[in-house]
């Protein structure tokens, strides 16, 4: 470093010692290091830059991050100093004070931006360039000051540098470690409510960051059975990210389960289930890989656990089936999860109702979806007909089929039927144990 900076600090004029000090240790070492003089003169440069970054901190923040900050910057002034006298003659070298880290763990603990903290150090940046200004100007004349001003300038970039550089490093570092911690507290949580082991509604509420008097709807999703072990870390984060950023208008905790499926809590003082349906549907469908289900919408402890139950069930159903559409609801296919409750009664049903349409030969297949097609129609051929683009004698032709494989009509038992012809869609093991039962 040019002698020309250490001999420039001669210049300094004392401001006198500070009304109040906030790393008491730290600033005394300096004082073996530096005269009195120096140490009052950075400490009156971080007062400068602590007063504009104080105007524009709500008085709340302030009240949190005020004396952190104002650590922080006493810690980085000094260590400008180092760097302008030459005590700490390579900038790279500094590293963060206590102040500075608790900043730093503050911001990330309670999610607050690194952009305030970034912009704080910034205007400290701003104040030092602005104490050189006054240094250099009056002392020195011509290209002498000029180049002067220079080097400071230089060196105090690169101590910045470092600093702003470290910062957001560990900022981001404790903002990873304190979201996985709060998210397995809050899977932890949400399982201790699952499973009703839990009398708290104030620890729940805490630990879930939510007012459990809101309406809750739990949303269960995973890849499809198809896609397990095929879909990556960087496609579930962006999906994750995509899903954050659509229902920023909700209270959404995003609960990571095993591998490729989650939860996700949402919760509103009011909730339509349709209009969640709405907001992730768009981001499902860019997502070919993903199913996603979604459960009732209920208040409270016991709000949680119907919300999660019901969804769990239908997401069980649905996930073994490939042909499941991205997104659907328990109000739309919980009759299907009740059924699935047991794999047994469910290939009972299938074996019953639809005896002799179960054949995995293309005619069965054509057979079971237009039965299917006709159910819908409420038995009506001719709106079948125009629905399948065949002519309504083929539809007759096939009606008539249908009634001599089954030995009834097929369109006696309307709802039963449909329930067994949805089953047998979304578990096709179920249909294949029914074709091959003596």
């Amino acid at each position: 470093m040019s002698p020309d900076v250490a001999r420039a600090l001669d210049h300094v004029i004392d401001p006198g010692s500070p009304m109040q000090v906030f790393q008491v240790d730290e600033v005394d070492r300096a004082r073996d290091d530096y005269s009195d003089r120096l140490v009052n003169w950075a400490l009156a440069v971080g007062e400068a830059a602590r007063e504009v970054v104080q105007k524009e901190m709500s008085p709340s923040r302030f009240d949190v991050f005020g004396a952190p900050t104002s650590a922080a910057i006493e810690s980085i002034s000094l260590d400008i100093l180092g760097v302008l006298s030459g005590a700490i003659p390579n900038p790279a070298s500094i590293r963060m004070s206590d102040g500075q880290r608790e900043v730093v763990l503050a911001a990330a603990r309670d999610g607050v931006s690194i952009e305030p903290v970034t912009r704080g150090l910034r205007h400290l940046e701003t104040a030092w360039r602005r104490a050189a200004i006054e240094l250099v100007i009056p002392n020195y004349q011509d290209g002498a000051g000029i180049s002067l001003l220079s080097e400071m300038s230089d060196r105090i970039s690169a101590a910045f540098a470092t600093v702003i550089d470290e910062n957001t490093r560990r900022y981001h570092e404790s903002s990873s470690r304190m979201l996985e911690m709060r998210m397995t507290d809050q899977r932890r949580m949400l399982d201790r409510i699952i499973s009703g082991d839990i009398t708290s509604p104030a620890e729940a509420a805490q630990v879930l960051d939510m007012d459990l008097s809101q309406m809750h709807l739990c949303v269960v999703l995973s890849a499809r059975a198809s896609y397990e072990g095929a879909v990556s870390p960087s496609d579930f984060s962006t999906f994750r990210r995509a899903c954050e950023k659509a229902l920023s208008g909700y209270h959404a905790a995003f609960i990571p389960q095993e591998g490729t499926s989650a939860w996700i809590l949402v919760s509103a003082p009011y909730l339509s289930v349709d209009a969640v349906v709405s907001t992730l549907t768009p981001v499902a469908e860019h997502s070919p890989w993903l199913i996603m289900s979604m459960g009732v919408a209920r208040r409270d402890l016991a709000g949680i656990r119907a919300a999660h139950t019901s969804a769990q069930a239908l997401h069980t159903t649905r996930r073994s089936s490939n042909i499941a559409a991205a997104v659907s609801t328990f109000a739309d296919e919980g009759h299907l999860a009740l059924l699935s409750a047991r794999a047994e009664l469910a290939r009972l049903l299938v074996e019953d109702e639809l005896d002799g349409l179960l054949g995995d030969d293309p005619m069965s297949e054509e057979l079971r979806h237009t039965l299917e097609v006709l159910l819908r129609n409420l038995g009506n051929i001719r709106r079948a007909a125009d629905e399948l683009y065949v002519h309504r004698n083929t539809i007759a032709y096939r009606l008539e089929k249908m009634g001599a494989s089954m030995g009834r009509d097929p369109l006696g038992r309307p709802l039963t039927t449909h329930l067994a012809l949805q089953l047998a869609k979304m578990h096709p093991a179920a249909t294949q144990a029914a074709i091959d039962a003596p």
